[in-house]
This record gives C-alpha cells, sequence and structure tokens, in this order.
C-alpha cells in the first residue's frame, strides 16, 4: 500500500512568525530584510528597498525553495547540501546552496501559495501572493 504523505501549508504558514530584522548592506544600497520561521521546517526571508518595496524574497518548505526578486524573476529551486571533508572525519561541515529549476515547478509555486495564503495578515502579503501567481 503506497504512502500518503500530507504537506499542512496551512499549520506551516499560520506559525511562520518574525524571528529577526536586520539591515544589510549590498553595494552601497540598506536593504531591510525580515526573517520569519516556523518551526515546522520553513522560512521566510524578505528584502525591503529604503521605499518599504519589496526587491526579493525567499520562501523555503523543507528544502524546496521559491523565490521572487527583481533582478531574476519568479523561480524554484531545492537545496542542496554538501560534505566538505576537513583532515580528519570528525570535521565534516556542510555547505547548503540553492539549486535553482530550469522551468518552474508548477507544485511548489502552488505549495508556497498556500502557506503563504496561511500566514498572519500583514502589510506585504498581497505584494507576495501576486508574485507567485506569475
Amino acid at each position: 500500500m503506497e504512502q500518503v504523505v500530507y504537506l499542512d501549508t496551512e499549520g506551516i504558514g499560520s506559525t511562520l512568525f518574525e524571528r529577526s530584522v536586520d539591515v544589510h548592506l549590498v553595494e552601497g544600497v540598506e536593504y531591510l530584510m525580515k526573517w520569519y520561521k516556523s518551526a515546522l521546517d520553513a522560512d521566510l526571508m524578505i528584502w525591503f528597498d529604503s521605499c518599504g518595496s519589496i526587491r526579493r524574497f525567499q520562501l523555503n518548505v523543507m528544502g524546496q525553495v521559491t523565490e521572487w526578486s527583481c533582478d531574476h524573476g519568479l523561480r524554484t529551486g531545492l537545496i542542496v547540501e554538501t560534505e566538505i571533508q576537513g583532515v580528519e572525519f570528525k570535521l565534516a561541515e556542510w555547505s547548503e546552496a540553492i539549486r535553482f529549476d530550469r522551468d518552474r515547478d508548477a507544485r511548489a509555486l502552488a505549495i508556497s501559495r498556500r502557506v503563504v495564503a496561511a500566514m498572519p495578515m500583514s502589510s506585504w502579503k498581497a505584494m507576495i501572493l501576486d508574485s507567485l501567481s506569475l
């Protein structure tokens, strides 16, 4: 019998809460970055310009990434972990990188829309949902 796996997108979205607010300096321009975290293996990071407009957001749900930016538009991908061996096996470390899909993954976009829709109301929620509908 095939096991059915249920992804609780409402539970994930409703438990994404702000964890950090930082200012990042990129090529001489300041961006406000907000980080939202869920105990259900999800993160949302949003970068705002000085006018309060979203310049980039990245949603990670269990390693599946959906990202939108002014530079690259909307794209999906996966977090790929690579083991980096030290001199001794005990010193092994992990490196993470995002491998973006050649074509957008419609299933990943649908999951992202459901997660964001379930988040508590905020001033930027509608902007992100609009971006996910591209």
